[in-house]
């Protein structure tokens, strides 16, 4: 197949977690097709090891926001979908060469973010609508947790803009793809007309190994716990808030040398004011393995967000014994008491951290079990072969099968 892939950003470094879907996707798919990339992104950075996966790679000053102002402007600026997503004139006229050549098979909207950019070629080309998590029901749970009057009146403005996005560009896709179950239920809810399919993010089995030579050994003298993620991402930040506020304190009642460690990169004025007594904030670190091994527990407090956690993969692959909650876990592979413990109130939340510190044996237990899902269900290239198949089919459908792939 000739694929183009489209996304609003560059596949920079760090990776996050859209880029790092395109990256092991993308290295799986160019050893039997043909891939271009388009994006938006800044000229002077380059992944070179990303690049080498691309037959073409073409990147477009990233444009300037639809509405600019404040919050009330955003609030008060009307209906128009358009204006959450970038438009790119140069990237517009560079599809619109393309749409008459039939140069490729398939389109692949990493982010579902570069629609309104694709014009004629959307005509021509099938679409494989990569929307990853369901905006729905990230917006579900922000509602719930919104902590004033504008908050939820945007809220309830995007999922409004959001509707008619969904309705205009991601009904007729192809398919519209998603990293969990929960997620393509979620959408589907609201968009019952929409062809939803699931096909679940994988890990770097080997890299995120607990017995890797190449990690470092920094093993820290009291109990650890430890969270790891992109700490300017607002779902992130309410999890280490809610942990350090409501759960900690009741582990260190009991436990008064138990350590927090808020682990990822970018951490807000927010988050670094969290750090004190028990708590630590690193910041960016070069390798989050030897914060993952040296963990007596991985939590994942989520109360927000949708998607797949990745955080949670690479703890499981790391062998760690995880505590989370239910929106945490969205619809990976848990089995409780095996793989996993899921506690949705602090109280519980805490007995059973508390718990897994206090019983090695136990957590070790855990952790082997969540590093043999991770064995059994969640390798990238395992997950390559499901999109790959996807991919085939969608183009299949759109051209007949007797055309065959390039």
């Amino acid at each position: 197949m000739r694929i183009l892939v489209t996304c609003d950003r560059y596949s920079g470094l760090p990776l996050d977690g859209l880029t790092l879907r395109i990256h092991h996707y993308a290295k799986y798919l160019s050893a039997r097709h043909e891939l271009d990339l388009v994006c938006l992104g800044d000229d002077t950075e380059t992944n070179h090891e990303i690049e080498a996966f691309f037959r073409n790679v073409r990147r477009f000053p990233s444009p300037a926001p639809a509405i600019p102002g404040g919050r009330l402007s955003k609030l008060a600026s009307g209906l128009n979908p358009a204006t959450l997503y970038p438009h790119s004139p140069e990237v517009q006229v560079h599809l619109l060469e393309c749409a008459g050549s039939g140069r490729y098979d398939l389109i692949w909207d990493a982010g579902c973010n570069m629609l309104f950019n694709l014009g004629a070629l959307r005509k021509s080309v099938p679409l494989l609508a990569d929307q990853v998590d369901d905006s729905f029901l990230r917006m579900r749970r922000e509602l719930a947790l919104a902590p004033s009057l504008y908050s939820k009146l945007w809220t309830l403005k995007q999922f409004a803009l959001t509707w008619i996005f969904a309705f205009q560009h991601l009904r007729k896709a192809g398919a519209v793809l998603f990293v969990s179950q929960a997620d393509a239920d979620s959408f589907k809810r609201v968009m019952p007309s929409a062809h939803t399919v699931v096909v679940e993010n994988g890990v770097d089995e080997a890299y995120f190994c607990p017995d890797s030579p190449s990690i470092p050994d920094n093993a820290p003298a009291a109990p650890e716990i430890v969270f790891e993620g992109s700490m300017f991402f607002a779902p992130n930040i309410d999890a280490v808030r809610y942990f350090v506020e409501a759960i900690l304190p009741l582990v260190r009642k009991e436990l008064p040398h138990a350590r927090f460690t808020i682990v990822g990169r970018n951490p807000t004025a927010e988050v670094i004011a969290l750090a004190g007594e028990g708590v630590e904030v690193t910041g960016s670190v070069p390798d989050i393995r030897p914060y993952l091994r040296r963990a007596g527990v991985f939590v994942c407090p989520m109360r927000s967000g949708a998607g797949i956690k990745n955080k949670i993969l690479q703890a499981w692959a790391m062998g760690k014994a995880i505590v989370s909650t239910t929106a945490g876990v969205g619809s990976l592979k848990t089995e409780e008491g095996r793989n996993i413990l899921i506690r949705d109130n602090p109280e519980e939340f805490a007995a059973a951290v508390i718990d897994l510190l206090c019983n090695p044996k136990r957590a070790t237990r855990l952790g082997e079990a969540g590093r043999a899902t991770i064995e059994s269900h969640y390798t990238w290239a395992g997950k390559a072969g499901e999109l790959e198949a996807l991919m085939q089919q969608i183009v299949d459908q759109n051209h007949g099968p007797d055309r065959g792939t390039v």
